[in-house]
């Protein structure tokens, strides 16, 4: 794991802009000096065994937090990773208007929990408050929590107490729809947080 750190630090974080880990990223990272961390890595549940603690600058990650296996396990451990003053940006598809209540997951099967913003209580047995579980990190300020649904349909969430089942063929879609189901994985918990 240490050989992993060495022979990626000297590229990156020599930059000016500061080191920037994004977490999930595959192959669309966050920003041009950003460093990928995905699967083939290693694992995002245990990233402190592959980092020094306080290594970066900024720490991102997009749509990976609800296939950890322990949520608040991995955010503490990547918050380890930010340097103080630095910043961890979380982004978390929302359950209501992703998961639309249902649960195991219909849209992701990989999905391990859920997340909700400024809501008591969750709609499945696996929902974590993102912004209560930011607040809890040591010495975090949270700068920003925001539920981003701008443009979103809520037309398309399935009818109460109704599960959708599951096609064994593919659908054709027209392009009148295209728009609006491609927006359905955009809707996240964004939350952005300073050490």
């Amino acid at each position: 794991h240490t050989r992993y750190w060495r022979d990626w630090s000297s590229d990156v974080c020599s930059s000016d802009l500061g080191c920037v880990l994004d977490i999930g990223a595959g192959p669309d990272i966050v920003c041009p000096h950003a460093r990928a961390f995905d699967q083939v890595h290693g694992d995002a549940n245990k990233i402190d065994e592959y980092f020094a603690a306080e290594s970066f600058d900024t720490v991102h990650s997009s749509h990976s937090l609800e296939h950890m296996l322990d949520p608040a396990d991995a955010l503490n451990r990547w918050w380890s990773l930010v340097k103080p003053n630095g910043f961890l940006i979380i982004v978390v598809p929302d359950e209501y208007l992703y998961e639309q209540n249902i649960w195991p997951s219909f849209f992701s099967p990989d999905h391990h929990s859920t997340f909700r913003l400024h809501k008591s209580f969750g709609a499945t047995p696996v929902s974590y408050d993102i912004g209560q579980l930011c607040r809890e990190l040591p010495q975090a300020h949270v700068i920003s929590e925001t539920l981003q649904d701008q443009g979103y349909s809520y037309d398309l969430i399935w009818p109460a107490k109704s599960i959708p089942k599951r096609l064994h063929k593919g659908l054709r879609r027209s392009e009148e729809h295209t728009s609006e189901l491609q927006s359905r994985q955009y809707l996240v918990c964004r939350l952005l947080l300073e050490k």
